[in-house]
């Protein structure tokens, strides 16, 4: 459960967010989650920031990062319903959040595996955001399509299966500075995690530390 101060705090990030002031939510959600690396929502606001700030490789490293602890937590015997009900709900939370970062990468690949992962949760989903979920998924399937013929009439010597590949994908610096809630020797771990996740469809894209 989070303490007051942590409740003010969030508080307080909810409020830059709103607000517009992202830099500021980035460095206020950067300490907290330095105090507590394994608060699921600390992860996905951060995500959210990085999204505004206009940083979607930022902001998929740091939902992959929510994602991977949802993931890690779920499958525990000895948890709650109420926290097991918690998990599912920040599960659907962080795709959602890698769903928007790889839009925001021009990644047709990585928005279509989302989107599966997403519908696969639909019944939690709000009507208008499953709708627009839905229409996404018909609107990439027949760009990937589009694509794919194009490249074949002007007889381009391309797998039509790496089409959902092109993306604004490239190698990418991740700002790990004092703040990060990860001492050195972690590091090399969680960057190893984070782009092994990437690889599978995300090939030119690298999160590297400074």
């Amino acid at each position: 459960m989070a303490t007051a101060v942590t409740e003010e705090f969030l508080n307080r990030g909810r409020e830059l967010l709103e607000t517009g002031d992202y830099l500021e939510a980035r460095t206020l959600f950067t300490k907290l989650i330095l105090s507590d690396p394994y608060d699921l929502k600390l992860w996905n606001y951060r995500a959210s920031v990085h999204l505004k700030l206009g940083y979607p490789e930022l902001s998929f490293a740091d939902a992959a990062r929510c994602l991977q602890l949802v993931d890690k937590k779920l499958p525990e015997t000895k948890i709650s319903d109420d926290d097991y009900a918690y998990l599912v709900i920040m599960k659907v939370d962080a795709l959602y959040s890698c769903f928007l970062a790889a839009e925001g990468l021009d990644s047709p690949n990585a928005m279509l595996y989302y989107i599966e992962r997403l519908l696969k949760n639909a019944h939690l989903l709000e009507d208008n955001i499953r709708q627009k979920i839905v229409d996404k998924k018909h609107e990439l399937q027949k760009k990937v399509k589009e694509t794919t013929e194009s490249f074949k009439k002007q007889n381009i010597p391309i797998d039509p299966e790496r089409i959902s590949d092109l993306g604004r994908m490239h190698q990418v610096i991740y700002p790990w500075d004092e703040f990060e809630s990860f001492e050195q020797s972690d590091t090399e771990t969680v960057l190893k995690e984070l782009n092994s996740s990437l690889e599978r469809f995300a090939p030119k894209l690298s999160v590297v530390c400074m």
